[in-house]
């Protein structure tokens, strides 16, 4: 059993607007088992141009397929997502399905 804590920073350009986004993101793994446990993860992204964003609270199973180095992993995320459109004309909340895999490097 263990937990893992960690976040993240991301750049890039997004299908909206064709605009680059950035963003910050916290994460929680716990293994209860061996192979299988559950991920929790809270995201928000900024549009800088527009002055829009995304924001998701999402939590879900994991599944690991090794125990030591290099660990892939699968995961089915699931929570709520919020939208809000540019210049504050509107937001929209949304279900968010975030199906997943990775290689984590356990050390």
């Amino acid at each position: 059993m263990y937990l893992s804590v960690g976040g993240m920073f991301s750049d890039f350009e997004s299908d909206y607007g064709k605009q680059a986004t950035t963003g910050m993101s916290v994460y929680v793994d716990s293994n209860l088992y061996w192979r299988s446990g559950i991920e929790l993860e809270a995201r928000r992204n900024v549009y800088p141009n527009l002055g829009n964003s995304q924001t998701t609270l999402l939590a879900g199973p994991r599944w690991s397929f090794r125990a030591k180095g290099l660990v892939p992993y699968i995961q089915l995320l699931s929570g709520g997502g919020r939208f809000d459109f540019p210049y504050g004309y509107a937001h929209g909340d949304y279900f968010v399905v975030a199906p997943g895999a990775g290689l984590d490097l356990r050390l």
